[in-house]
């Protein structure tokens, strides 16, 4: 199977970046051309779990990947100026970021088109 971009969620501790990081390594091992590896995104991401600790290692977990932030409409709280100290570190990282707004569906797509009129 060949896909352009692979989302993951739920990250929520270090745990979980080991785990990630295991399964790219392998994936790229068993890869014959690893150079057209697909994007990866990390999707519905709440910086909370991570403001406290771990937060340096997230980020170059990110870069090192060249993993992207989804912004998903559907969680706008995650995205509140309580988590500012977040944004800036993920932008002076040079961490790209996406917009989402969780159409599970092609019968969705729609939805999104009226939004943004």
């Amino acid at each position: 199977n060949k896909f352009d971009l692979i989302l993951f969620e739920y990250l929520e501790n270090l745990e979980g970046i080991a785990f990630i990081k295991n399964l790219i390594e392998t994936w790229k091992r068993d890869r014959r051309n690893s150079n057209k590896f697909p994007l990866l995104g990390l999707a519905h991401f709440d910086p909370s779990f991570f403001m406290l600790g771990g937060f340096d290692v997230l980020l170059g977990f990110l870069k090192q990947y060249n993993i992207i932030i989804e912004f998903n409409s559907s969680y706008p709280r995650f995205y509140s100026r309580k988590y500012e100290t977040f944004f800036n570190k993920l932008k002076k990282s040079g961490i790209m970021v996406s917009i989402g707004c969780d159409s599970h569906h092609l019968s969705n797509i729609k939805d999104v088109e009226g939004r943004m009129r």
